[in-house]
């Protein structure tokens, strides 16, 4: 099973790690590419689908 990536930069996600995952088209982002620090969930403009959407953070579990 291939390891889950950034959508922007490609970057594997580590077990434990954060993610922020767009609630307009599901694009799973690593914190610095979904618009940088805070925790949380975080409004901004989706760089991959360029709506304004709710990054919702969310912790990989290896799935």
């Amino acid at each position: 099973m291939d390891k889950l990536k950034c959508d922007k930069c490609g970057r594997e996600f580590l077990f434990g790690e954060k993610m922020r995952i767009c609630d307009k088209c599901g694009a799973r982002l690593c914190i610095s590419c979904s618009g940088g620090g805070g925790y949380g969930d975080y409004k901004t403009v989706c760089p991959i689908c360029h709506q304004s959407a709710t990054m919702r953070e969310q912790e990989y579990k290896g799935w």
